[in-house]
């Protein structure tokens, strides 16, 4: 009788299951009002805004004991959403599985972020997830794989992680576990529109509680503004989590947009919009790095002079200001004598009127001009061409023009101001013996070639102590990403070897490279208060320039050299100061 019972049982499971399978293949949410649009960087001046983000790896801010970490803050403004009202629902239905993409740098299909092998967490996730929105808006598709934390992960399964750290950050209590979810069997649905936070939110739950119950992503999503695609779904969640990584808040709305192999660059149509503000972002970089224009800069696959690529971003430039320019690749010449000195701002109508004029210059002469007069003087073409890639840097990091940019002189040596050398976490040299400060140790490998390669080149013709330690200090922050772990694990070659490392490991590359420029460096340990409200232990460097001793936090991109913005620097309680680590 207890063998009939069973049996009976099993069979009433199986029809029930059967049931919730044909009929119950939905999860719905309701309620999405419109909010809005988010104004809080509508009086930015792109003087102000951070322009060394690394285009390879976004950084995280400083790290735990010694090896915590938490979010960067570079605006992204394409986070823009409405909220749409009415019901969403969560639809799966069979189907054959997504294509396979190829990674821009690897050509595995694998999208690389940075990431330790030990684990996955929170920030391991929006490391990844800013490295698949830049891969989707580069090749128009998903990748095969996405790695996070060290492994490589299916779009599904990362979809579900994204999905309960979002939740996770709206104050849920869902852990981070790794587990096996299915592709979407057949994706479809086209819509595009706005969803609020509280709607995304509500969605992001209804979406997870679908996983739960059938271990694979929905096919698509149904709300009041059509059906969302597992793709596009997979896509907004990405740059949620890349907005939060980038600003520390969740984003006021975000934008279902369709993944589309328009959008991005084809080898017929590389000077599109799209690269050319990369590039511009690129050549900021450069620039603030190295103190002087590149002999080139490569755009959409192919190596342009500066003139050239000037030409392409004042056509960009006036194309987003409204006019029906090309953007048309053409033989440009250098300036014969670059020349003027003026700096200063310039108000978005005035730098529009002179992008014209010049362009109007190179029309005629195929040239770019030696200066350019202004209300503010003389520009030199070096820094107008400057100038117009931070306003293209800014354009692309905040979807909007700048309201003024200022035009900068690249000089080929700098000096910290006052105001940076009486920073509560910049001390005073004391006149104490610099010996130690420049000896090689264990973990800091002065002597080794690739460290002393590398320290040349990024400090080759600069003269000044401060140009030097600027361009290694942002040469570490902007290329090597931050892992999770305690105490040293890769020491100063090893973290050149990897490209990643904790606070620890980020500080042995710094305090070697100063070192082996011919600048003191000693390290620091103490206990900081983050951004995110958490304490923790913590390690950074400080090099010597003049009279101060500058700290230098290359785990975040919101720190710069004698600058550090990712923690506390008001309360944070110093442990020691070392010449060689004992950790």
């Amino acid at each position: 009788m207890r063998y009939v019972c069973m049996l009976l049982a099993c069979i009433l499971l199986i029809n029930t299951a059967g049931y919730a399978v044909a009929a119950d293949n939905t999860a719905s949410v309701a309620g999405c009002m419109v909010e809005e649009q988010c104004s809080e960087y509508n009086q930015c001046e792109l003087m102000n805004e951070s322009e060394t983000g690394s285009v390879d790896t976004g950084k995280q801010s400083s790290p735990g004991d010694p090896g915590k970490n938490e979010s960067p803050s570079t605006p992204e403004a394409d986070e823009t959403v409405t909220e749409s009202g009415g019901l969403l629902e969560v639809n799966g239905t069979s189907g054959s599985p997504g294509s396979v993409a190829v990674n821009p740098e690897n050509s595995t299909g694998t999208v690389r972020a940075a990431g330790d092998s030990a684990g996955i967490t929170s920030v391991t996730i929006r490391e990844s997830a800013a490295e698949l929105v830049k891969y989707i808006e580069t090749y128009g598709k998903l990748p095969a794989t996405v790695s996070v934390g060290g492994q490589k992960l299916g779009t599904a399964q990362f979809l579900d992680l994204m999905l309960k750290d979002l939740l996770k950050l709206a104050g849920s209590t869902v852990s981070l576990t790794l587990r096996t979810v299915g592709n979407a069997p057949n994706p479809s649905g086209s819509a595009t529109g706005q969803l609020s936070k509280s709607a995304y939110l509500k969605l992001a739950s209804s979406v997870l509680k679908f996983i739960n119950s059938n271990r694979r992503a929905p096919n698509y999503v149904s709300s009041n503004i059509g059906k969302i695609s597992s793709d596009n779904l997979v896509y907004a969640v990405a740059r949620i989590l890349k907005f939060q990584k980038d600003n520390s808040r969740l984003p006021n709305y975000v934008t279902i947009k369709k993944i589309s192999a328009s959008t991005a660059p084809t080898a017929s149509l590389r000077n599109t919009s799209v690269t050319i503000r990369e590039s511009a972002a690129e050549l900021v970089k450069y620039i603030e790095t190295y103190g002087k224009l590149p002999a080139t800069v490569s755009v959409g696959g192919q190596k342009l002079g500066t003139a050239q690529f000037l030409d392409l971003m004042l056509k960009d430039l006036l194309k987003l200001a409204g006019s029906t320019v090309s953007l048309t690749l053409r033989t440009v010449g250098n300036a014969p004598n670059p020349s003027g000195s003026a700096t200063g701002q310039l108000s978005k109508s005035a730098y529009l009127k002179l992008a014209s004029s010049v362009l109007k210059f190179i029309n005629s002469n195929r040239r770019a001009p030696n200066y350019v007069s202004s209300t503010i003087g003389k520009i030199s073409s070096d820094n107008l061409v400057y100038a117009v890639a931070r306003i293209l840097k800014f354009q692309k990091d905040n979807s909007r023009l700048p309201n003024y940019v200022t035009i900068k002189k690249i000089s080929a040596s700098t000096a910290p101001t006052a105001s940076l050398r009486n920073r509560a976490e910049n001390d005073p040299f004391t006149g104490e013996s610099t010996s130690q400060y420049l000896a090689a140790t264990a973990n800091c490998q002065v002597n080794d070639p690739a460290i002393k390669s590398l320290a040349a080149n990024l400090t080759a013709g600069l003269t000044g102590a401060w140009d030097k330690a600027t361009a290694i200090f942002n040469w570490v922050r902007d290329r090597i990403s931050y892992s999770f772990y305690y105490n040293t694990r890769y020491g100063a070659t090893g973290t050149l070897k990897y490209r990643t490392g904790n606070c620890v490991d980020h500080s042995h590359l710094l305090v070697a490279l100063f070192r082996t420029a011919g600048l003191a460096a000693r390290y620091v340990h103490g206990t900081c208060t983050f951004t995110s409200g958490n304490t923790y232990g913590h390690v950074w460097a400080q090099v010597l320039v003049g009279d101060t001793w500058y700290a230098a936090d290359a785990t975040s991109s919101k720190n710069s050299l004698g600058a550090v913005n990712s923690w506390n620097t008001a309360t944070a309680k110093i442990k020691g100061i070392y010449a060689s680590l004992p950790f």
